[in-house]
């Protein structure tokens, strides 16, 4: 049954061999039986949070609010959006940005792993998680109608 699941363990994982181990641990003999499908709320397993917890730990206040922003975001992600959410500068924006690829946390406006999306939007304050979604969600209205005018 985990082969019909591969695809999504790969994506959450990243393609780390702990992390994957770790997955198919939780899903096989976690308190709920497994359904042979991969939860949409499925809980970082305990063994894995700290070692992306230090991951995250090493990225400046600046491009973890890009992260939480391009968590928000759920992959659709682009310079235009994050500019809009943020209100950082292009210039500032592209460094951010370059921070998270060089870290590799992220790559072409998505998390290099499932697991990290779900860390950041877990520690992100829910004022913030709030006015990043607002502004997301003019962001789109605007795009979507062509403006007020």
């Amino acid at each position: 049954e985990l082969e019909r699941v591969a695809g999504e363990i790969a994506e959450y994982s990243g393609g780390t061999p702990l992390i994957i181990r770790e997955v198919v641990r939780e899903l096989l003999t976690g308190p709920e039986p497994w359904d042979g499908r991969f939860p949409p709320d499925f809980q970082l397993p305990r063994t894995v949070r700290p070692l992306l917890e230090r991951k995250l730990a090493q990225v400046s206040p600046e491009a973890m609010r890009v992260a939480q922003a391009v968590a928000l975001a759920r992959g659709e992600a682009t310079m235009d959006l994050l500019y809009s959410m943020l209100g950082l500068s292009m210039d500032d924006l592209a460094a951010r940005c370059r921070e998270l690829e060089r870290r590799q946390l992220v790559r072409g406006g998505w998390f290099t792993q499932g697991a990290l999306a779900a860390l950041v939007l877990e520690g992100t304050p829910a004022p913030v998680r709030a006015d990043l979604t607002r502004r997301m969600t003019t962001w789109k209205a605007l795009r979507r109608y062509g403006g007020l005018w």
